[in-house]
């Protein structure tokens, strides 16, 4: 499938918000690397899109795509000036 076409399938998802949604975006999205490493980068780079903090961003964003965030709508709230103070 064209990027192009999988990226468009992805933000569909994405904009729906949650986890869930956005892995059903593909069947093998779970079971299939090569699909679970397209499906991680597309949720890493809208993280890094709406994180302004690069050291938070990186935190966030998933190594996995079984590991991204619950949803767009979770990362304004981790991304808090009191999250991660100690």
């Amino acid at each position: 499938m064209p990027e192009a076409e999988r990226n468009e399938a992805f933000e569909a998802k994405w904009q729906e918000g949650g986890s869930i949604s956005y892995l059903y975006t593909y069947t093998d999205l779970l079971v299939n690397k090569a699909a679970n490493d397209t499906a991680s980068e597309f949720a890493r780079n809208k993280i890094r899109g709406i994180v302004q903090d690069k050291r938070t961003a990186e935190l966030l964003a998933p190594k996995d795509i079984r590991s991204a965030p619950n949803g767009s709508a979770s990362i304004p709230t981790t991304t808090r000036p009191t999250i991660g103070r100690t």
